[in-house]
């Protein structure tokens, strides 16, 4: 679902999110490169993302979804930088979140693109009803970056073949997706010239 487009208030968010990257804080980790690839738990330590985080139009719309009260289990911003931006492998954000702790998949993944996203630009992947499947159990994936529980690729060949194409999700800046936890999606490399 696309927002109205706020182009004043999406920017200071970039603003804040360039702010973030530029810290040393344990929060942020890096591509090989150096570059920023992610910042954990921004709401906790930056106002505006604090903000963000809280506001009732993200909000609003998981808990009509769920029919009850939502709370806020992991928080990121992520970066694809010019040329360096790496993958995101094939996964399902359940496959993290389970063992975290989370002892049913009733949660979402809500989505606002802080700058506009094309396909070059690495935008992300959504494989229509694949949230339907379940959970799969993933794999602890090396290849990349960031270390994270990936689709084990000889499953995500098959699923690949037999579902339907898998979806780009591009648009605007303050444009928000909101999806369930076991969706699976993917990113490519960014190979536009400008950071996202």
């Amino acid at each position: 679902h696309a927002t109205g487009h706020r182009p004043h208030a999406v920017g200071d968010l970039a603003r804040e999110a360039e702010g973030i990257y530029d810290t040393k804080r344990p929060e942020v980790w890096r591509e090989k490169s150096g570059a920023p690839r992610t910042a954990f738990a921004a709401h906790l330590y930056n106002e505006a993302f604090g903000l963000l985080g809280a506001h009732p139009r993200m909000i609003d719309p998981v808990e009509q979804i769920f029919g009850e009260k939502v709370y806020m289990h992991q928080y990121k911003i992520n970066a694809k930088s010019a040329f360096t931006g790496d993958v995101w492998q094939w996964h399902q954000d359940y496959g993290s979140w389970m063992r975290d702790g989370c002892q049913r998949p009733d949660m979402a993944t809500f989505n606002v693109m802080m700058t506009d996203t094309t396909e070059m630009g690495g935008a992300l992947y959504l494989i229509p009803g694949s949230h339907k499947l379940g959970r799969i159990e993933p794999v602890w994936d090396e290849s990349t970056s960031y270390k994270f529980w990936a689709m084990p690729r000889q499953r995500m060949i098959e699923i690949l073949k037999t579902s339907p194409e898998p979806v780009a999700v591009t648009g605007r800046a303050g444009t928000c997706v909101l999806f369930h936890c076991n969706l699976l999606h993917a990113s490519g490399h960014n190979l536009s010239a400008d950071d996202r």
